[in-house]
C-alpha cells in the first residue's frame, strides 16, 4: 500500500467527497461544523495586581451552558470573592441578581441575598493571601440565550483561610424573574476590597 505523506497543509475547510459534508479548523485549532467537539475551550485569562479580572469576550447564541475554571489569591487577607455579570457590555449594577453560598462545614449560609449585584459569591469565609493560600473552583452557567428563563449559575470552590483551614462551599447564583430576558455577555472576578494578587479564569462552551 503506498502512502502520501505531507508535512505542512495549509486550509481551513475540509470536505467529504462523498458529501457536502464539511468542517471548518481555526487558526488556534478550534474545530467547528460537523464532528466539532461538544465542550470547547473558549478563552484563559490570567492577570496580576489588577483591581478586577473582567471576561468580556467569548459569549455568544453558539453555547447556552458554559463552564468557568478559576484560581485567585487577593492582595489584602481575609476577603471575599465574587463575580458579577455585564449585559450589552455594561457592568450590571442593578441588583439583578440572587446569590448563596453554602459551607459544607456545617456553617451558616452567607444568605439567600436577593436583589444583589453580585452574581455569585465563592466562598463564605474569606480566603488567606499568604503562599498556599486563596481559593479555586468551578461553575456552570445555565440559559444564557433565554428571555424567559433566568440566567443561573451553579458550582463547588475551595479555600484556604489565613489561619490554614481549608473550605469548601456549594455556590448558586441566578438572575431574579424580574432581569430575566438580559442576556448576560460578561463576567467580573474581584475581592470585596483590594485588588487580586493574581487570577486565572478559564471559559468553556458546551453545545
Amino acid at each position: 500500500m503506498s502512502r502520501l505523506i505531507v508535512t505542512n497543509v495549509e486550509t481551513q475547510n475540509i470536505k467529504f467527497d462523498s458529501d457536502t459534508t464539511a468542517f471548518t479548523i481555526a487558526s488556534d485549532g478550534t474545530v467547528s461544523g460537523t464532528g466539532s467537539a461538544d465542550f470547547v475551550k473558549i478563552s484563559e485569562t490570567t492577570a496580576t495586581d489588577v483591581a478586577y479580572i473582567d471576561i468580556t469576550t467569548g459569549f455568544s447564541s453558539t453555547y447556552d451552558t458554559y463552564y468557568v475554571v478559576y484560581d485567585m489569591i487577593g492582595a489584602n487577607d481575609t476577603q471575599n470573592t465574587y463575580v458579577q455579570a455585564f449585559v450589552g457590555g455594561s457592568h450590571v449594577t442593578a441588583g439583578a441578581f440572587g446569590r448563596e453560598t453554602f459551607p459544607t462545614d456545617g456553617g451558616s449560609t452567607s444568605g439567600a441575598d436577593t436583589g444583589s449585584n453580585n452574581f455569585l459569591r465563592l466562598d463564605r469565609y474569606g480566603l488567606g493571601n499568604a503562599t498556599g493560600e486563596g481559593g479555586q473552583g468551578s461553575f456552570f452557567i445555565y440559559n444564557r440565550n433565554s428571555t424567559t428563563r433566568p440566567t443561573s449559575a451553579t458550582g463547588r470552590t475551595n479555600n484556604i483561610q489565613n489561619n490554614g483551614n481549608h473550605n469548601h462551599q456549594l455556590i448558586s447564583g441566578s438572575q431574579t424573574s424580574a432581569y430575566r430576558a438580559d442576556i448576560i455577555d460578561g463576567l467580573r472576578f474581584l475581592f470585596a476590597t483590594g485588588n487580586v494578587a493574581s487570577g486565572t479564569v478559564k471559559l468553556y462552551g458546551l453545545k
